[in-house]
């Protein structure tokens, strides 16, 4: 006879996991749930924390495509600013998952070859978009130094945010809603066409649900089920927020930024946020989205790829929602 953790798990799962928002007969009852969910989400991400100093946004800009963004006490972020020659369409708040290069890495300012984003941002920039692109906490310059080795990204950042009763994705999401305010009264640019993908899709549901800037959105390659992607496949340690089956599954956080434009894609040979768990998602999402009689705001696009972009759909949506 073995042992294992699997079955207390499951169990703990459906003991614990909130009633969908899709079991909702009416529009009504679904968006005053969503109300009360977001209330606590705010809570789960200790956000309060982070707005309780009160040190207000200072920004300076280092270059013609670099900001430098100290919204949080004694740390500063930069962040990236790509501008098209000509007229732009729209603005695109670009938030990237991991990658060893940063958030430089999706414009690709290294010379790698990496096809993870597939330059989107430069090619969003080639259709007449501005693209704004934060360095989160935990990726590429943000990570913390004072280790005495190789251990500073999202494992390092998590445990010491954790004994502090603070979540790195909601350290996350409060950079992405400064960058936001930044945009607005610094920058000069609109802040309502979000992206994210992997850990940035992450990011950008969870600011879909708290931001009500936010005029439509792509999630891409983050969507599966909880159940089948970070409870059954090994993820990095940044997915997994204390409390957050209390808001629900992944479809119950993505519908709190309902009825808004949405895209969530996929590539069919994603190995770590598996089709049919993504399947499930939006299957859940189509309901709510007609429930709210928006069933034309809500796509749902898998490609042949792997975990990456999917370009020409993601510009071909944005393009939908500024012509």
């Amino acid at each position: 006879m073995g042992y294992s953790t699997d079955t207390f798990f499951d169990i703990m799962y459906d003991r614990l996991k909130a009633e969908p928002l899709s079991r909702h007969a009416s529009a009504e009852a679904f968006l005053a749930e969503c109300g009360e969910r977001r209330g606590r989400l705010r809570e789960i991400l200790a956000l309060d924390k982070l707005e309780a100093p009160g040190c207000g946004i200072r920004t300076e800009q280092l270059s013609e495509t670099e900001y430098r963004i100290e919204a949080l006490p004694g740390s500063a972020f930069p962040v990236w600013v790509l501008k098209p020659s000509v007229r732009g369409v729209g603005t695109v708040l670009y938030v990237p998952g991991h990658d060893a290069y940063g958030a430089r890495g999706s414009f690709n300012d290294y010379g790698q070859q990496d096809p993870f984003h597939h330059w989107l941002p430069l090619e969003l920039v080639k259709n007449g978009y501005t693209v704004v692109i934060p360095e989160l906490i935990g990726f590429g310059e943000m990570v913390k130094r004072r280790f005495n080795d190789d251990y500073k990204g999202c494992y390092a950042n998590t445990e010491v945010a954790q004994l502090m009763g603070l979540s790195i994705e909601g350290i996350r999401v409060y950079q992405v809603l400064c960058t936001m305010e930044v945009m607005r009264t610094v920058m000069g640019l609109s802040a309502d066409l979000l992206y994210g993908i992997s850990g940035g899709g992450l990011v950008t549901a969870l600011t879909c649900a708290l931001s009500g800037g936010v005029r439509a959105a792509v999630i891409s390659n983050y969507g599966a089920s909880f159940r089948s992607s970070i409870m059954s496949i090994r993820h990095c340690v940044d997915n997994y927020i204390p409390s957050l089956l209390e808001i629900g599954e992944c479809a119950d956080l993505i519908a709190l930024g309902a009825p808004r434009p949405l895209l969530l894609t996929n590539g069919t040979a994603d190995r770590i946020f598996p089709c049919e768990g993504v399947r499930e998602t939006a299957d859940e999402l189509s309901r709510i989205y007609s429930l709210l009689g928006a069933e034309d705001s809500f796509r749902c696009h898998f490609h042949s790829g792997g975990h990456e972009a999917a370009v020409r759909e993601t510009i071909d949506f944005f393009n939908s929602c500024t012509g």
